[in-house]
């Protein structure tokens, strides 16, 4: 009877280094990480352009913040020129090799007094309005998600709260609606799990600082 031969000591060793071998048209893990610092060191460059501009039109007492805003190989950039009711921030992302400012059909920034809701690598960004009268006090939060480098807006919800009858009324996209349905916006979403970053928080920028952009923006890529 034929018995089995064991491999020897060398077949051993051919057969392990072969299944190390990545497979045809896999990458390996050293290849993807430098794809990925690749891909940082262009976004940083292209960011860091961006920012180059505003200080060559006389912008100042600005600052930047990085954040994951929907969890793809790069981050995102908002910058903030204050911190009054009408500041919010301006957020970049890269889309065909090029920096490009996210718009809303209703404006350049996203939020009040110098903070940027958002979702962390949720792709939810939220813009909060309040405005107070002498009758009524009125908060609208408009929720947005960022597609093909656009802001989309999916709901907005409001309530108005009358100071002489501490009576509120909630609309959800102009329709009125029950606090229960109002609420369950906010619980969908997860509004209350959102991050801010903000003016007071982020980097200055001046000319001679860019080194502290970069650094910046490489630690929020390592630690996410």
């Amino acid at each position: 009877m034929q018995t089995k031969q064991e491999p020897t000591k060398v077949e051993q060793e051919t057969e392990t280094m072969t299944d190390d071998l990545p497979k045809q048209g896999e990458i390996s893990q050293s290849e993807t990480t430098v794809i990925e610092n690749s891909n940082q060191d262009k976004a940083i460059e292209l960011y860091v352009n961006v920012l180059r501009n505003y200080i060559s039109v006389g912008k100042t007492n600005f600052t930047v913040s990085f954040i994951d805003l929907d969890d793809d190989s790069t981050r995102e950039m908002v910058v903030f020129f204050g911190e009054s009711q009408a500041d919010g921030g301006y957020l970049f992302t890269i889309k065909n090799e090029e920096a490009i400012q996210v718009l809303s059909e209703g404006g350049d920034c996203f939020g009040q007094y110098g903070e940027f809701t958002y979702k962390e690598k949720g792709n939810v960004f939220v813009t909060e309005n309040e405005s107070v009268t002498g009758a009524q006090i009125s908060n609208q939060i408009f929720y947005y998600t960022m597609e093909n480098g656009n802001a989309i807006c999916k709901d907005v919800t409001q309530s108005i709260t009358q100071f002489d009858s501490d009576e509120s009324k909630f609309y959800v996209n102009d329709t009125e609606v029950k606090s229960e349905k109002f609420n369950s916006i906010a619980e969908n979403y997860g509004l209350l799990e959102m991050s801010t970053v903000s003016y007071s928080d982020g980097v200055p920028v001046m000319n001679e600082q860019m080194d502290m952009v970069q650094v910046l923006f490489q630690q929020t890529f390592m630690y996410q």
